[in-house]
Order: C-alpha cells, then sequence, then structure tokens
C-alpha cells in the first residue's frame, strides 16, 4: 500500500490483510479447533487494525474504481462492525457477496454468498441461492453449508444427510 498509494485493489488488499489479522486471537479455541466468524468472541478481536483497515477502504473508495479486493475487505469490515454494534449487517454482507459474486463469480463466492442471503433472508433463501448455483456435491463447503441451511430450515433429516456428505469429504 505504501508503494502503490493510488491503487485501489492495493488499499483493498491491505484492508483486507489488517481485518483478518485483527480476528486472529478469535480464530481457534482453546483445543486448536476453528472457531466460525459469528460464533467468535469480539472481546478477542483488536481494534486498532480495524480501524486502520476502515481508513484504507476510505482511501480506497474515494478513489471511484471498485474491485474484488476492496469488496472482500468491505465484506469483513461489516463483520468486523460488531465488535462496535454487537450485531452483524448480514444484509450489508448479502448485497456485497451479490456485488463480489458480479466481479468474481465462483464456487467461494456462491457457497459464502447464500449462507449471507440465509442470514439475511431466511434458510430457504439460502438454499435456493445455493440450489440455484453449480451442485458442487464433493465439496466440502458446499455440503456444510447446505446442511447448515437445512438445519436452521428445520429439516433435520436433509441436514444430516449434508452433514453426513460433508463429513465423509473430510
Amino acid at each position: 500500500a505504501a508503494l502503490l498509494p493510488d491503487e485501489p485493489e492495493v488499499l483493498g488488499l491491505a484492508a483486507l490483510v489488517r481485518l483478518a489479522e485483527a480476528r486472529r486471537p478469535a480464530r481457534l479455541d482453546a483445543d486448536g479447533a476453528m472457531v466460525p466468524l459469528p460464533e467468535q468472541d469480539v472481546a478477542e478481536w483488536r481494534a486498532e487494525p480495524i480501524a486502520e483497515a476502515a481508513l484504507l477502504l476510505d482511501r480506497a473508495a474515494a478513489m471511484r474504481r471498485t474491485g474484488p479486493r476492496q469488496i472482500l475487505a468491505a465484506i469483513h469490515a461489516a463483520h468486523a462492525s460488531r465488535l462496535q454494534t454487537g450485531v452483524t449487517p448480514w444484509r450489508e454482507i448479502a448485497a456485497l457477496y451479490e456485488a463480489l459474486a458480479t466481479l468474481r463469480p465462483g464456487p467461494v463466492v456462491a457457497v459464502n454468498r447464500a449462507v449471507a442471503i440465509g442470514h439475511a433472508r431466511g434458510p430457504q433463501a439460502g438454499l435456493a441461492a445455493l440450489e440455484a448455483g453449480e451442485r458442487l456435491e464433493a465439496w466440502l463447503p458446499w455440503q456444510a453449508a447446505r446442511a447448515w441451511l437445512f438445519a436452521r430450515a428445520g429439516r433435520a433429516e436433509d441436514a444430516k444427510d449434508a452433514y453426513r456428505a460433508a463429513l465423509a469429504l473430510n
């Protein structure tokens, strides 16, 4: 970012790195298992890198050339806003994933978009978004997202089947 201060995507990447680093202390539990972002203890997040990231994103936005790294950083910044508000802005995150899917379509974006939609608009909407994309039955994150959405929708048997499929891929 210091070497290319007029490149908004570089600033977006620098913001993304700071946001990821800010949450590092909360990513693993005492046994070393990953803690999903919505379940992380925000008291363990570091405010200084989050503030630095916000400044970088503001600088990038002022250049009016939005790219995928800036959108990814904005998604992470929206998650990080939970530190101040206590609430994850899922509608904003879903909208950002919609924008990212336009600029950089792919399976990771599609699965994350479906999960964000599931949080924002309900599990049925998330399942519809997941099913509307490519069926990636041999990919663990797709099966895990599907299982989570089925469970939230009250479809216990479908959730069990998807969790079994995810575990078989592990």
